[in-house]
């Protein structure tokens, strides 16, 4: 879609859409979620973890995790999300996957450079795709921030 597409729920700015367009990206200014609603998705991610590794799963491989445990539709399609990925791409909008990015310390595995296209091979065409990266932990140069 080349249009932009800000509604009154919008959660981007003119500005950020047309960023967005150029580049590839915005960083939103504001918060997603409301405290308690991040909070509880926060403490639900860490259960979900906790049983993922006692199962002998690596965090970094916990692809797709709302296939087993619907809770993670409350926040896949919450309405302040949806309200960032519309003005982008419109009011269609499939989810495709989710993945959670855990990286243990001292081990955890490399994600180099990427766009994230790179990865579904042709799945989508046009490949009008959003992706919409929620950070749990704090990101910062300590802790091998995304860059």
């Amino acid at each position: 879609m080349s249009e932009n597409v800000q509604t009154k729920k919008s959660r981007l700015t003119n500005d950020e859409i047309v960023k967005f367009h150029a580049e590839g990206y915005v960083l939103p200014a504001k918060s997603i979620f409301p405290e308690k609603d991040f909070i509880d998705l926060k403490n639900n991610f860490e259960l979900l973890l906790k049983d993922w590794v006692a199962r002998g799963g690596r965090p970094e491989a916990m692809d797709c995790p709302h296939f087993y445990s619907a809770e993670l539709m409350r926040w896949l399609l919450h309405p302040a999300v949806l309200d960032l990925v519309e003005p982008v791409i419109g009011p269609n909008i499939l989810l495709f996957a989710s993945h959670f990015i855990c990286k243990p310390a001292g081990d955890g595995r490399r994600v180099p450079w990427h766009e994230d296209s790179s990865y579904w091979k042709g799945q989508w065409d046009p490949m009008e795709v959003v992706t919409v990266w929620l950070a749990i932990d704090e990101s910062d140069l300590e802790n091998g921030c995304m860059k």
